[in-house]
């Protein structure tokens, strides 16, 4: 009973601050030009492969992009970026890069329902809930992680504003799938 009021406890401060930092000013995510697909870290460029991706289960197409560094090994650590009410995959598409640069097989996805712009289906935006986007998530990371090149079966969560509501949601509820999670604004 203890444990389960300091997860709430937890949850319902990340959500106010996740809900506070998603309030601040958005920046673009330029995907196209001569950078497009490439992080700069000090001097070096650093080469990103982009794949467009398809997981369906009940009756849902959820879209996203995976992100893999051009030269990697056969397996990758896997992490997931989750957007935020109202965002699409572009939105942490960028943290989705870095992520790739730095050796990670990097999905970022769109919320079935999450947004009136989102490329995904099977959920209406009017029937979308945090319950729903969570039920997704964790589909998502069980049919991603299963993929021979995921290095384990367990996955970095980084979620923005709403989705890092959900991304906590699904750690906290399935422990066994999440190795790290973060909040991201």
């Amino acid at each position: 009973m203890r444990r389960h009021l300091l997860v709430s406890l937890i949850i319902g401060i990340s959500s106010v601050l996740l809900i506070l930092a998603g309030c601040q000013r958005r920046t673009s995510t330029e995907t196209k030009g001569p950078s497009a697909g490439k992080v700069t870290t000090g001097d070096r460029r650093l080469a990103i492969n982009d794949q467009m991706v398809h997981v369906k289960f009940s009756g849902e197409d959820i879209y996203g992009h995976l992100y893999t560094p051009k030269k990697h090994g056969k397996q990758m650590p896997v992490a997931i970026v989750a957007h935020g009410l109202g965002g699409t995959y572009q939105e942490l598409g960028g943290t989705a890069r870095h992520l790739a640069s730095r050796g990670y097989m990097t999905y970022a996805f769109d919320f079935p329902g999450g947004s009136s712009g989102g490329q995904s289906t099977g959920v209406r935006q009017t029937q979308m809930s945090i319950e729903t986007e969570a039920h997704d998530l964790t589909a998502f990371i069980k049919a991603i992680t299963a993929r021979s090149a995921a290095a384990s079966r367990r996955t970095l969560l980084v979620g923005g504003s709403q989705g890092g509501v959900v991304a906590g949601l699904v750690a906290s509820r399935h422990p066994k799938l999440v190795d790290r999670l973060t909040g991201w604004p």
